[in-house]
């Protein structure tokens, strides 16, 4: 393998993992909010059971 070719496939192995990065972090910031979502139905349920 020449080395102009080692360094497109480089770049585009690095390019996969920006967009596996950005989608596992767009996937926690849902998680967080589907969380904060859940905990504040629960505060409200453990509210209204009083």
């Amino acid at each position: 393998m020449n080395y102009s070719r080692f360094i497109k496939e480089h770049k585009k192995i690095e390019a996969e993992k920006k967009d596996e990065l950005k989608a596992l972090k767009i996937r926690l910031e849902k998680m967080k909010e589907d969380k904060e979502r859940l905990l504040r139905r629960e505060s409200e349920d453990a509210g209204a059971d009083k």
